[in-house]
């Protein structure tokens, strides 16, 4: 279940989230991203759902609505816990954009978006990262992971995952970063210090049993 006594930390704008995720995906399906069925899981505001519903058959689930209907352009369902209302196999890609560190049941949490995601399908996952001095907000929220801490989890869950978020900082213009480390340090140092990242990003794929 959702903890609603955990506030997340909130961005009025979410576009150029929506666009580092999008940069992201096109890596990897090395295709404009389009056309695909999509999950915003923990949508808020709905913007980055609305972003990808530009172009892509998108859905929505957050345990309470936040925004208005008439700037709604994907379908929204609410939800009360971490068990998601689709059949397994349904969507291309599912995005969980800094909402593990709100759910009670972290390991079901990911259970499900492997369970609605297709053999072929990717999950973005992002999180704060409590083994970083430089974490932002999420004071007091003990159900932040430790970066060891979730590597471990994926690997317990069987995922396949690469880690996203030394992209994010060494090319900044691609990924929509507001810094600018990458035109200064060579990625190969910035790599060293991934334990210590603010935040965690990952792309996630089911393995073959």
């Amino acid at each position: 279940m959702f903890n609603k006594k955990i506030i997340p930390v909130r961005h009025l704008n979410r576009t150029r989230k929506a666009l580092m995720i999008e940069a992201f995906l096109e890596d990897v399906f090395q295709n404009k991203i389009k056309s695909l069925k999509i999950l915003d899981v923990g949508c808020g505001n709905g913007q980055i759902a609305n972003y990808f519903a530009q172009k892509n058959d998108c859905y929505g689930v957050d345990i309470q609505k936040q925004f208005l209907d008439k700037n709604c352009n994907f379908t929204f369902q609410q939800i009360t816990n971490e068990i998601l209302p689709f059949k397994d196999n349904t969507f291309d890609v599912v995005l969980s954009h800094h909402v593990i560190e709100h759910v009670e049941n972290q390991q079901l949490h990911l259970t499900e978006l492997s369970r609605v995601i297709n053999q072929n399908g990717i999950i973005y996952l992002a999180c704060p990262n409590k083994s970083s001095a430089f974490m932002k907000g999420h004071i007091g929220n003990d159900k932040v992971l430790r970066y060891k801490e979730l590597i471990n989890l994926l690997q317990e869950l069987n995922f396949s995952y690469v880690e996203f978020y030394t992209r994010f900082l060494s090319n900044p213009s691609k990924y929509h970063c507001p810094l600018y480390l990458g035109k200064i340090i060579p990625s190969s140092i910035i790599s060293l210090f991934k334990p210590w990242y603010p935040s965690q990003c990952y792309l996630l794929k089911k393995q073959n049993n």
